[in-house]
């Protein structure tokens, strides 16, 4: 996709919210010229952070917000800093998020998306079991996979799995820090019950 886009002389960009930190990305070899992270998800920091890869030949480009922490003087910050936000400067956020970058690049991201394969992989063959259907393993990474249903899913089957103490939306997306296969049977167990 991204030769395709720089033969067209199309920018490709990518939102990576679901992929950095859970597992290896070669940039060198993906080339965006723009990527996107929430940091909340897979980097294990808190809300509101993000981050933004800006290919070098963006640098010059012009950011979406101009405001005195971008725009120092009578130009634009140098480098990707171009595009940052206003009141990038938190005092709170930020050393957390290094804290958590920190203890991803100890674990890291393939070791991390590696551990949770077990359980996807659990998940794909309860859903198999019960009819429901998720790409070959071949075919997914191991810290995400979403299960489809032939059949409609439930009304308020969102809101029912909640009072289960279950909460999810229509994808199953394990935490690093707090899920078991304990979870899994748990949250099949109350599908069951559901469907």
């Amino acid at each position: 996709m991204g030769a395709r886009c720089r033969e067209t002389d199309t920018a490709f960009v990518l939102d990576a919210t679901q992929a950095v930190g859970a597992m290896n990305l070669d940039m060198a070899r993906i080339q965006p010229d723009f990527l996107v992270a929430s940091a909340y998800k897979w980097l294990l920091c808190p809300y509101t952070l993000g981050f933004l890869y800006a290919a070098s030949h963006h640098h010059q480009g012009r950011g979406i917000e101009v405001h005195q922490s971008n725009h120092p003087g009578d130009g634009l910050a140098p480098g990707a800093r171009r595009f940052d936000m206003g009141e990038a400067f938190n005092q709170i956020n930020l050393p957390m998020a290094v804290a958590a970058l920190e203890q991803i690049t100890q674990w890291t991201p393939a070791a991390i998306g590696e551990s949770l394969r077990p359980l996807t992989d659990r998940i794909a063959e309860a859903g198999a079991e019960r009819g429901l259907t998720a790409p070959a393993a071949s075919r997914r990474v191991g810290h995400y996979i979403g299960l489809h249903s032939k059949e409609a899913w439930p009304d308020g089957m969102i809101e029912a799995l909640a009072a289960a103490q279950i909460h999810l939306c229509l994808r199953a997306s394990p935490h690093l820090l707090f899920n078991t296969s304990d979870d899994v049977d748990h949250l099949f167990a109350a599908l069951d019950r559901l469907l």
